[in-house]
């Protein structure tokens, strides 16, 4: 892989099968960017030895729901619930990486700094609204200096988005392609607020 790709994301729709892990395994060891690992990813990053991620090569980004994340630690969904926030640190500090916990309120961290990000409405729950995200992940990382300051930007962009899009959709109509056409908008605010400071 070329010195000059900054940014992977893998596991959306490539499913669990054994070529998919050798994929992610060689990304593991070999790749020295940045990483996102979704859906199926997360799926076949449980299975993998804990030291194999844990010597990552890579900048490694997980943004896994409640129930992929109860996967990754072994911990039932109750349990996690009992304390997201330390959870999330204490999973992201042990395993050396970035986890973005997707919920109500979104949680980002490296085990030592998190950040917590309150955008996002109840019409993103809808089918491929996490690829939106990651997407959008893959995009940002690819610019930024500071992977987890840049993973909270991603997820405000990806949920500010989701909610300029269901004030014009509605809640129950709105799809994620109605989030991705939202994006520019949240860039150029954040743009325009920024030049105006």
């Amino acid at each position: 892989m070329t010195a000059n790709v900054r940014t992977v994301t893998f596991g959306m729709g490539i499913g669990p099968g054994e070529g998919a892990g050798q994929v992610l395994s060689w990304l593991l060891a070999n790749y020295k960017g940045k990483l996102i690992v979704d859906a199926d990813g997360l799926t076949l990053l449980a299975g993998l030895p804990t030291e194999q991620i844990q010597s990552a090569a890579c900048t490694l980004v997980l943004t896994p729901h409640i129930k992929e994340f109860s996967r990754l630690t072994g911990e039932s969904i109750d349990e996690i619930l009992t304390a997201p926030i330390a959870k999330a640190e204490a999973y992201a500090a042990r395993m050396g990486v970035i986890l973005l916990l997707k919920g109500p309120a979104t949680i980002v961290t490296d085990g030592k700094t998190t950040y917590l990000v309150d955008r996002g409405c109840a019409g993103m729950a809808t089918a491929g609204s996490g690829d939106v995200l990651s997407g959008v992940l893959s995009a940002v990382l690819s610019y930024g200096e500071d992977p987890l300051l840049t993973t909270a930007a991603g997820a405000y962009i990806n949920g500010r988005a989701g909610e300029l899009a269901q004030e014009e959709m509605g809640s129950v109509s709105m799809i994620a392609s109605d989030t991705v056409a939202k994006i520019p908008q949240v860039i150029h605010a954040l743009e325009r607020s920024y030049y105006l400071q």
